[in-house]
């Protein structure tokens, strides 16, 4: 996975530990994540639906990757013309 420093440089990040949502272990229980049975180089984060979850406090390690290919402006273009959501 790769996050994308505030001066543009990408980050590999090759471990991620899971914590609460709510930052309390007795919380909701409405959030999962780990890495796919079904493909080992991917990993889920899931919330809502009360689904089980798997222990907080589990780390995920990944081989390194590639720097993804991704043009950030047009993806940010999309969100700004977004419909607002009714509240």
């Amino acid at each position: 996975m790769f996050g994308k420093e505030v001066n543009g440089d990408w980050k590999f990040l090759d471990q991620a530990k899971l914590t609460h949502t709510d930052g309390v272990p007795e919380g909701r229980s409405d959030y999962a994540g780990g890495i796919s049975p079904d493909h080992s180089d991917h990993f889920y984060m899931s919330s809502g639906g009360y689904e089980k979850t798997i222990n907080p406090g589990t780390v995920m390690v990944k081989a390194k990757g590639k720097i993804p290919r991704v043009d950030l402006k047009a993806l940010e273009k999309t969100l700004v013309n977004s419909p607002k959501s009714s509240q």
